[in-house]
């Protein structure tokens, strides 16, 4: 009875084992999601995990082209695809083990504001800010830019470089525009 017992906890266990390898989904990254926005007119670079030799496939709707690529040794794999003149909403479509849709993604011009507590400073007053900016209610009311989005990294800190983030893309809207960078909002809306 005890041989059957031990028999059967090392099937369980190389079964989980197997399991966590043998059915592994296509993931991608944070930034890479839906409501995104691409930079326009260029070749841009969309990447992710799978299984080692897996084949992703990954589909876009602004030209309705299919890019093919095979996951390397480590599981990551890149791909590269032409994005045309500003517009959507497009979709994206990762196949591989899974299948993972994108809705709702632009192209256009991307801007990358970084910095400290100059661009962290928010729209609306949060907590551990002195104020927001001096009209706030008024501007968060009327920003109502669905063209424009923000993607908010949430703060981590690490030891050594991670591969991903936490973080999620953000239309500008009254519910939403509270919480973005004040500096990089006026440039948006600027621009």
């Amino acid at each position: 009875m005890k041989m059957k017992k031990k028999n059967y906890l090392s099937f369980c266990f190389l079964f989980f084992f197997l399991s966590n390898f043998a059915f592994a989904d296509v993931k991608l990254p944070a930034i890479i999601s839906g409501n995104m926005v691409l930079q326009q007119n260029t070749t841009i670079a969309l990447w992710g995990w799978a299984d080692a030799g897996e084949a992703v496939e990954i589909k876009n709707s602004w030209n309705n082209k299919t890019e093919k690529v095979k996951a390397d040794n480590k599981g990551s794999w890149r791909v590269h695809l032409k994005t045309t003149k500003a517009g959507g909403p497009y979709s994206i479509t990762f196949t591989g083990e899974n299948k993972i849709e994108l809705h709702n993604v632009l192209l256009g011009e991307v801007w990358l504001c970084s910095g400290q507590s100059n661009i962290e400073f928010p729209l609306k007053k949060h907590r551990g800010w002195q104020t927001g900016v001096i009209n706030a209610e008024q501007e968060i009311s009327q920003a109502s830019y669905p063209m424009m989005r923000m993607f908010i990294v949430e703060k981590n800190t690490s030891t050594i470089p991670l591969n991903d983030v936490k973080g999620g893309w953000n239309i500008c809207s009254p519910e939403t525009a509270g919480n973005f960078s004040a500096v990089a909002y006026y440039f948006g809306k600027r621009i």
